[in-house]
C-alpha cells in the first residue's frame, strides 16, 4: 500500500521564523504533536511537542526570542508518496522517528505519515486476513455437509 493513500494530506506547517509560543498554540489548536517546517513548499525540518518540552521547557530557556528554526530537527527524513509503508517503516527505524513528511516527485510536501497511520494499515490488513481465513473455514465446513 502506497504511503500517499493513507497519510494525513493536511499536515500543519510552520516557517523557520515562527515563534515558539505560536507553534505550540498551533499544535494545540490542530491537535497535532508535530509541525513540518517548510520553505518554498519543501520540508526543511520538523518540530515535535517533545522538542519543545526537552529543548525549551526542560532546558529552562527563555522562549521570548526563540523561533522554530532554533529547535527544529533539520535532518528531516522524507518519504515519497508512491513508496510503500514498508519503506516508511525502514526509514523511521533508521532515523528513530515516529513521523515522516510525505513529498511528491518534486519534493513538495503533500502529507505526513505517522507510526500510528502505519499501525492502522497493518491492523486493517490483519483483519482482512482474518476474514479470509474465517470465510475459508466456513465454506469448507458447509461444503462437507
Amino acid at each position: 500500500m502506497k504511503v500517499g493513500s493513507f497519510c494525513n494530506r493536511d499536515p500543519v506547517t510552520v516557517r523557520r521564523d515562527t515563534e515558539i509560543r505560536e507553534a505550540a498554540r498551533s499544535m494545540r489548536t490542530h491537535h497535532v504533536g508535530a509541525l513540518v517546517v517548510v520553505d518554498g513548499g519543501r520540508p526543511v525540518g520538523i518540530v515535535t511537542d517533545r522538542d519543545l518540552v526537552i529543548e525549551v521547557l526542560a532546558g529552562d530557556v527563555s522562549d521570548d526570542k526563540l523561533t522554530i528554526g532554533d529547535v527544529m530537527t533539520q535532518d528531516v527524513g522524507v518519504i515519497e508518496e508512491d513508496e510503500g509503508f514498508s519503506e516508511a517503516l525502514v526509514k523511521m527505524a533508521e532515523l528513530g522517528a515516529r513521523r515522516l513528511p510525505v513529498v511528491d516527485a518534486r519534493g513538495h510536501l503533500v502529507g505526513m505519515v505517522s507510526l500510528d497511520d502505519i499501525l492502522e494499515c497493518y491492523a486493517e490488513l490483519t483483519d482482512r486476513l482474518r476474514s479470509v481465513l474465517g470465510q475459508e473455514l466456513w465454506r469448507e465446513t458447509y461444503r462437507r455437509r
